[in-house]
């Protein structure tokens, strides 16, 4: 092969442009920066480019040939006529959306290998290939698989016994779709989970690379930057990468929180699997762009299926009672529905669609009390809406259950401190419910993404300080934590 030009190269893995004799076109050649030190240490390189050229996945480059030659060893790609990112890169950057596109595209590819046992161990701008489609392929997995091996295969990824907040990398998911999904022993697992986690960093890097339209600290090799970030495995590194205010093109709030949280200078607070970073981007993408995808469309199809709440513990004995009312006064009513959320919401809903508030309330104002809602519908307008509610926790795991149900107590004891501050004049059962609705959101996500809710709290947890004597680290407030989570607030 005849070498055309150097496209780039970093501490562990260089790429060139080559021309091939036998085919008459050109490919990408990626060759590690240092040759293996002996026959062992060759094998094992072998080993993992073997494993990683099986893989098949639109976001992975098909590797063309690997092998040794003049004792160094190489994987060639077909670039099938695409630029690298390191060429296409202006300082301008990129607009969010094409920027969080891209990165969304290979963390496709990075998860799927993940998942079958195989990590890139050295993401950098020109082992990624765009096509003047958009389509982005990830190249030069597992060829610093053996210099990663010498230098304690991780660097700066992160603490195999920390799971964060989104759970580890393992051998399953996707990894069925893989050609090979090799087995491993604890250790082998371990240093994979870090070595994942180290590309998911190198990723965060990239992008805030690309949004910026520099790389951070300056620095073009994604590895020195991961090696200058604040320790988690023993380096001394201190600084930190934040997304800069000022920028070519603006970055969406949402968008600025998912990236300062990959690059974040709190282990604990990166994302650790591709998986859980590529669900927030393409969270976000899909809601900015206003289309029918995202977490509000997938919300939307589980209240239809679960309805918004489950009705609360002891519905059974509240519906009884409801029977045994039927002359009672409506505010002795509204003090039985009251006690459910689900069904206090739901009579709501009911009584502000636009057929009944036609039909019985044309002209006047939206519904605000239960006891207007029950005066609307009647009894047994209120019983049906009852017996309509999925019986509590709905599809909820006890943990989860028991999350919902403590914000449920709180939302109540907000709701009673709002009655008792009310000013004169101000209805009480109005402030109730008022205060009630400004934790809606909160526990519709409880409800229906329980495992995001998890992670959200966690975010928002302050953690020991690093060192003794300094103030705690603290977390992220909710809005940020929810947009790095869920890509929406």
């Amino acid at each position: 092969m005849q070498l055309i030009r150097l496209l780039g190269k970093s501490d562990r893995t260089m790429a060139w442009q080559v021309a091939d004799p036998r085919s008459g076109q050109e490919l990408l050649l990626v060759l590690p920066r240092v040759q293996p030190a002996d026959a062992a240490a060759l094998e094992h390189w072998q080993q993992a480019v073997r494993q990683a050229s099986r893989l098949n996945h639109p976001q992975l480059a098909a590797v063309v040939e690997h092998g040794v030659q003049d004792g160094w060893p190489f994987v060639a790609y077909d670039p099938r006529d695409c630029a690298t990112l390191a060429e296409r890169n202006s300082t301008k950057g990129l607009p969010g959306a094409e920027a969080a596109g891209m990165a969304a595209q290979a963390l496709q590819g990075l998860a799927f290998a993940h998942e079958a046992g195989v990590a890139h161990h050295d993401l950098q701008p020109y082992l990624l290939l765009l096509s003047d489609s958009g389509q982005v392929r990830v190249a030069g997995l597992a060829v610093a698989a053996e210099i990663a091996l010498r230098m304690g295969s991780t660097g700066n990824a992160g603490n195999s016994g920390n799971t964060g907040t989104t759970g580890t990398t393992g051998t399953t998911g996707n990894a069925g779709h893989a050609t090979a999904a090799p087995a491993f022993d604890s250790m082998t697992l371990s240093s994979h989970r870090q070595a994942a986690e180290r590309d998911v960093l190198a990723l965060g890097l990239l992008l805030h690379g690309v949004l910026a339209g520099s790389g951070a600290l300056g620095d073009a090799d994604l590895g020195r930057v991961i090696q200058r970030l604040p320790p988690c495995s023993g380096t001394s590194g201190r600084d930190i990468v934040r997304l800069p205010w000022s920028t070519a093109h603006p970055i969406a709030e949402p968008l600025r929180a998912i990236v300062n949280r990959a690059t974040d200078r709190q282990q604990r607070m990166r994302y650790l699997n591709a998986r859980t970073l590529l669900r927030a981007l393409e969270g976000w993408l899909q809601t900015d762009a206003a289309s029918d995808g995202g977490p509000l469309a997938l919300l939307a199809d589980k209240l239809r299926a679960a309805g918004v709440l489950p009705s609360s513990p002891g519905a059974a004995a509240r519906a009884a009672r409801l029977a045994m009312m039927e002359r009672a006064r409506t505010n002795d009513l509204a003090d039985v529905v009251l006690e459910d959320f689900a069904l206090s919401f739901e009579l709501l809903r009911l009584v502000n669609t636009a057929q009944v508030r036609g039909a019985l309330v044309a002209g006047s104002g939206p519904v605000l009390t239960v006891r207007r809602a029950i005066a609307m519908l009647g009894l047994n307008g209120v019983r049906r809406a009852a017996l309509a509610l999925r019986e509590w926790p709905g599809p909820l795991h006890e943990a989860g259950a028991q999350q919902l149900q403590s914000l449920v107590d709180r939302s109540k004891r907000a709701g009673r401190v709002a009655m008792a501050l009310r000013p004169p004049g101000y209805d009480g059962e109005v402030v109730y419910l008022v205060t009630l609705l400004q934790n809606l959101g909160r526990l519709v996500v409880h409800y229906h993404f329980a495992d995001e809710a998890q992670q959200i709290r966690r975010l928002m947890q302050a953690a020991p300080p690093a060192r003794e004597g300094e103030p705690d680290e603290p977390g992220m407030n909710e809005e940020a934590a929810a947009y790095a989570v869920l890509g929406t607030d």
